[in-house]
């Protein structure tokens, strides 16, 4: 049986904050400050717990249908120990941010806030929730750029604006069951399966155009394009052959489709390491 407390803080999707923070020191292509990427991947890694930890903290009523084996659904962490935790984790992320400037400390406030409203409202409204979940990941690639304007890292976060876009109206889709039991009306609920399908389809054709642009953009275009070959297509078309069935698989497509945003990372390593 998984750890609970692994389970609540899920180390995954952290791991894949952090990496997001020093994929876009990368992407500098100038010397890294150790420093400040230690700081920056331990912040944003720790802003994805302190989210995560929220969000089944205030999904515990839609888990107890949806995902009825995480720990505050099942009653293995109590709701109040899982919001405390949360807070000490927030504080934390915003003092690693702090670390490496007040800008930066700001940044991670904001998107501290921008996570909470997301747990709390924005994830039950049509598109709101997907959006603020897509800047989230796309301001971790932003992170190591800012406060300057994107430039090195503008290609990246779009493509993991665009990806988690994607991934997040599958599993809004996915979830059907357990959010109309809670009263949320994602954009399956609001406007049907068929129109969420359509923006899904929208944004996995954004993933196809943005994916050429490597290949001019990054220094090593051509390793670049190797793995995009090998690693991104072939995810990406599993996906869409998944999307595209008469009876979708959306708990595959939602797993293939992390696949396709962490070949994207590798991508975008090989274009520029």
């Amino acid at each position: 049986m998984q750890n609970p407390l692994f389970s609540l803080l899920r180390f995954p999707n952290a791991v894949i904050a952090g990496a997001g923070v020093a994929l876009g020191h990368l992407c500098l292509l100038e010397p890294i400050d150790v420093g400040n990427l230690i700081l920056g991947v331990l912040s944003l890694a720790v802003l994805a717990m302190a989210g995560n930890v929220q969000n089944d903290f205030y999904d515990r009523d839609t888990d107890a249908v949806n995902r009825p084996d995480r720990a505050i659904a099942a009653g293995v962490i109590s709701p109040e120990a899982a919001r405390g935790l949360s807070i000490l984790l927030y504080v934390a992320s915003v003092s690693l941010g702090l670390g490496i400037s007040l800008a930066h400390g700001i940044l991670v406030v904001g998107m501290a806030f921008l996570l909470g409203a997301y747990n709390k409202t924005l994830k039950g409204m049509p598109l709101a929730g997907n959006l603020a979940v897509a800047l989230l990941c796309a301001f971790s690639l932003y992170f190591a750029e800012y406060p300057g304007w994107p430039y090195y890292t503008l290609l990246p976060s779009l493509f993991a604006f665009v990806t988690t876009m994607a991934r997040e109206i599958i599993k809004d889709i996915e979830d059907i069951p357990g959010d109309e039991a809670a009263g949320m009306e994602t954009l399956p609920i609001r406007y049907g399966v068929g129109i969420a399908k359509r923006w899904l389809w929208g944004f996995l054709l954004a993933t196809l155009v943005l994916l050429p642009w490597g290949f001019w953009v990054f220094p090593n275009g051509m390793a670049y394009g190797v793995v995009v070959v090998i690693a991104v297509l072939p995810t990406l078309g599993m996906v869409g052959s998944m999307v595209a069935r008469r009876d979708p698989v959306w708990g595959g497509a939602q797993r293939w489709m992390k696949w396709v945003m962490l070949a994207g990372m590798a991508a975008v390593g090989a274009g520029v390491v």
